[in-house]
């Protein structure tokens, strides 16, 4: 038990260094990792929502959030836990985002084909079940190799991550992991994005006014989660409002 709580305190004291004194106003910085950190694969009957390989891809999302609520969730879940086993996986599935000394600020969560239901635009809402919109379209898929994934972790800080967002929502539509990669790099690239965090009303603005194009567009907000959304062809659009 003393070595979990010794284990558990180093981990934490390694998160708040990474954190620094001032975790909204950091400017981010990144160094790729130069060799696989363990296994990184995905096990789809791990999954709480499964598969919907028949839903139609009627719209795209592009998630982005802040990676210091993510890393406070992980601490959180590393003071609760109660054996070193929960301790390791936590920290090894967070490794390079909250306890890499690499500083992160917005970070691309993914980009999720989604279904209207049958509807169109015009008539859509944002299905907040996620079990309707399309997943896991190829099912259960082996690990990629990690020279896939590797040019991408500055962006989404986790080779657990862009692993599962290849399994769960690329491999719907796109015909390769590295083409999915540069598709969601090529929209993420393209926004300018606070060096801090906000209210979602403070965001909108601030989205707004350094984003001509997201101007006059429905965003949406959830949590310390950003979505901006486009149509088949990548083309923004007002993103579906919830019912």
């Amino acid at each position: 038990m003393r070595i979990n709580i010794l284990v558990k305190r180093a981990i934490i004291g390694l998160f708040l260094g990474c954190m620094g004194t001032d975790a909204l106003a950091q400017t981010p910085a990144c160094s790729l990792p130069a060799s696989a950190p363990g296994n990184y694969d995905f096990d789809m009957a791990s999954d709480y929502f499964g598969a919907n390989p028949d839903a139609p891809t009627d719209y795209y999302k592009l998630a982005v959030n802040w990676s210091a609520a993510h890393c406070e969730k992980i601490q959180a879940e590393l003071h609760k836990a109660t054996n070193q086993k929960t301790t390791e996986k936590l920290q090894q599935e967070n490794q390079f985002q909250c306890f890499s000394g690499n500083r992160f600020g917005w970070i691309l969560h993914g980009l999720w084909a989604s279904s209207c239901a049958g509807k169109s635009l015009a008539q859509c809402t944002d299905l907040t079940e996620i079990k309707n919109h399309p997943r896991f379209c190829r099912g259960d898929l082996s690990a990629l190799p990690f020279s896939e994934i590797q040019p991408y972790l500055c962006m989404s800080p986790g080779a657990a991550l862009l692993q599962a967002e290849w399994e769960k929502h690329g491999a719907c539509d796109f015909d390769s992991a590295p083409a999915y990669f540069e598709k969601s790099k090529e929209l993420f690239d393209a926004l300018k994005l606070p060096q801090q965090h906000m209210s979602h009303a403070e965001l909108e603005r601030w989205m707004k006014h350094h984003n001509p194009p997201l101007k006059n567009k429905r965003l949406l907000f959830r949590e310390s989660e950003m979505y901006i959304c486009y149509d088949t062809d990548f083309e923004l659009i007002d993103c579906p409002p919830r019912p």
